[in-house]
């Protein structure tokens, strides 16, 4: 009887190893995964959605949102503190500084330097202007580029992720996991019949 209950205590080690790294497995999966978050009491418990699927949302709502953001500056050329005013703010004092720093209107009086210099560098704003208030919404409205968000958005479905790191990842590492733990098991167990 007791040579059974050692035989059956030594195996125990096996299905012990095996269920740590099936479940280690299984929590990575789900740390990546996992479709909706768990509630308790009606609270959103954090971390419980997987990091990949709040990921993507999280991208595409940004992608949206920033194209939007940007057609609405593009149209306001008035908007009082968006990116695209220190763009143009950045290139206008980026010309300005190189035009000063070049050194080669010395033989002009001051007066007209500075026009000429305004001159250039206004003339670079409004080609900056241009492209980025007239040029770029074009080409979005012109080639849809909402539309491309949003098959992009249907084309990287969760469901298409999961499938594919199932088959190439989740598979594969699950068994390499349980054939180690199988082998440290049964080392384990050839130890304690050893030493039982």
């Amino acid at each position: 009887m007791t040579f059974l209950f050692i035989f059956l205590k030594g195996l125990l080690f096996i299905v012990c190893n095996m269920l740590v790294a099936f479940i280690l497995v299984y929590a990575f999966k789900m740390i990546l995964f996992r479709p909706k978050p768990i509630k308790f009491f009606g609270k959103k418990i954090p971390i419980t959605q997987g990091y990949l699927v709040r990921k993507r949302n999280w991208v595409f709502y940004k992608l949206r949102l920033l194209l939007n953001d940007y057609l609405h500056q593009a149209q306001d050329e008035s908007y009082p503190d968006g990116y695209l005013k220190r763009w143009e703010q950045n290139i206008h004092d980026a010309v300005m500084d190189k035009i000063i720093s070049m050194g080669e209107l010395n033989f002009l009086p001051r007066k007209w330097r500075d026009k000429l210099s305004n001159l250039i560098a206004n003339a670079v704003l409004n080609l900056v202007k241009q492209f980025l208030h007239k040029f770029v919404p074009f080409v979005i409205s012109t080639y849809h580029l909402h539309s491309y968000i949003d098959l992009l958005d249907k084309k990287l479905d969760i469901d298409i992720l999961i499938h594919y790191f199932n088959r190439f990842i989740y598979k594969p590492v699950l068994y390499i996991f349980l054939a180690i733990s199988f082998l440290i098991g049964l080392g384990n167990m050839i130890l304690f019949w050893i030493l039982a």
